[in-house]
């Protein structure tokens, strides 16, 4: 998936977006206080969510509020052919660092995830909309924050 959905944005924010999909993923598949504990508290499916059918990405976006407004909505949003390529071109994690800062290598000589980078995804205020996303759904404007344009540009946002 990742080398036909995300394979245009820079390799640290299809990281984030990997990782965090994967951990909800893990809690998906085998809920529970271990895969539970991995997750935070807004990657939790909200009340809508679990009630009501709806298209399984909507459950990636990072903020419970876009969600439910997804599922909500999901005919007018998942009718517009833009919607998830904007996204997928908009969405930002705001990590500050290169790639090398996103891994540490362990006693068994593994690349795993550093802590400061699970720590960075796992806080829903590092998660952000490029201001461009919001020219095309103003409607998201307040409820999703936008990214400063400070980091558009930047070898981190475009690397």
């Amino acid at each position: 998936m990742d080398q036909y959905i995300w394979c245009t944005i820079p390799k640290v924010q299809r990281l984030a977006i990997a990782f965090k999909s994967y951990q909800l993923i893990k809690y998906i598949l085998k809920p529970g206080p271990e895969t539970r504990e991995k997750i935070p508290w807004w990657e939790l499916l909200t009340s809508l969510q679990l009630s009501q059918q709806h298209p399984v990405a909507i459950d990636f976006f990072p903020w419970p509020e876009v969600r439910d407004r997804l599922i909500i909505n999901h005919a007018y949003y998942l009718g517009k052919c833009d919607f998830f390529s904007c996204t997928q071109e908009y969405l930002f994690s705001n990590w500050p660092y290169g790639i090398r800062d996103c891994f540490v290598l362990d006693d068994q000589s593994t690349y795993r995830p550093s802590q400061a980078f699970i720590q960075h995804v796992n806080s829903l205020t590092n998660w952000s909309m490029c201001p461009a996303f919001f020219e095309r759904y103003p409607e998201f404007i307040g409820i999703i924050p936008p990214a400063s344009a400070a980091w558009e540009g930047t070898e981190t946002w475009r690397a």
